[in-house]
C-alpha cells in the first residue's frame, strides 16, 4: 500500500533497474484526497499512470509489482494501457473472483460495504458527522481505506479480459501459505506462472508487512 513495504526491496533493485514506488492516495506520504468517497481504485489506476507519465516512462514497457490490493490495481493498469506492461508480479493479490470455501473474502466485503452505507445515512442526517469522518484521523484512514476496497476481491478488474489476456502478463504468484481474503487460485492461469512462491508460516496480514524480508531483489529471475 505504501513505498515502505519495499523500502529495502527497491533500494537495492535500484543497484540494477529503474526503479519508481508509490504510494497510494491515503497511504505513506500521499495526502488523502478531498472526500473519503473519493478514495476509488479506478482513481488509483489513474494515479499510477500519472506517476509513470511523469517518470518519463510512457512509452516504455514496465514491470509492475503489487501487494494486495496493488495487484489489483496493477491488472487494472495492464487491462487500461496493455502495451506499457511487460510483466506483472503478484504478492497475496486481489483483483480476481474467490471461489474458495474457506474465504472470509465475500463476509467482509458485506460487512465493509454495510459500515458504507451507514456512514452515509450519518452523513446526510448532520454536517456533524461529516465533520467528524474527516478530521479524526483514525476514522478517516478507516473509512477512506473502506471506500477503495468497496469493490474487493474484483476491485473492477474485467473478469473475462482477465482470462483470456491480463493474466498471461503474470511472471510471478507470490503468497502467503494462509490467505482467507485472496487466496491463491492458479486454476485460473492457462498456464501457470514461471515464479510461484509460497511463505510459509504467515497469513494475509502478516505477509503484507514482511515484502522486504522476502528479499526479491536478489532473484533477477523475476525482473529481467
Amino acid at each position: 500500500m505504501s513505498s515502505k513495504d519495499w523500502a529495502t526491496t527497491a533500494k537495492k533493485l535500484a543497484y540494477d533497474h529503474a526503479v519508481l514506488t508509490l504510494d497510494f492516495y491515503g497511504h505513506g506520504a500521499s495526502p488523502y484526497l478531498p472526500q473519503n468517497d473519493m478514495h476509488d481504485p479506478n482513481v488509483l489506476v489513474h494515479q499510477v499512470r500519472d506517476a509513470i507519465e511523469r517518470a518519463g516512462w510512457a512509452t516504455a514497457q514496465v514491470t509492475i509489482a503489487g501487494i494486495s490490493m496493488g495487484s489489483a490495481i496493477a491488472l487494472r493498469y495492464s487491462q487500461r494501457h496493455p502495451d506499457s506492461v511487460r510483466r506483472l508480479i503478484l504478492l497475496c493479490g486481489a483483483g480476481m473472483a474467490v471461489s474458495r470455501w474457506y474465504a472470509l473474502t465475500e463476509t467482509m466485503s458485506r460487512w465493509n460495504n454495510a459500515m458504507l452505507l451507514r456512514i452515509h445515512e450519518l452523513n446526510a442526517t448532520s454536517p456533524f458527522w461529516h465533520m467528524v469522518f474527516h478530521r479524526v484521523s483514525v476514522l478517516r484512514a478507516m473509512i477512506s481505506h473502506s471506500y477503495l476496497t468497496r469493490l474487493t476481491p474484483e476491485y473492477g478488474v474485467n473478469q473475462t479480459m482477465l482470462q483470456a489476456e491480463t493474466l498471461t502478463k503474470v511472471h510471478a504468484c507470490i503468497w502467503p501459505m494462509v490467505d482467507v481474503l485472496h487466496p491463491l487460485q492458479l486454476e485460473l492461469f492457462d498456464e501457470a506462472p514461471e515464479h510461484i512462491q509460497i511463505v510459509p508460516g504467515v497469513d494475509h496480514a502478516l505477509f503484507c508487512l514482511l515484502i522486504n524480508d522476502l528479499a526479491l531483489h536478489a532473484k533477477p529471475e523475476l525482473w529481467l
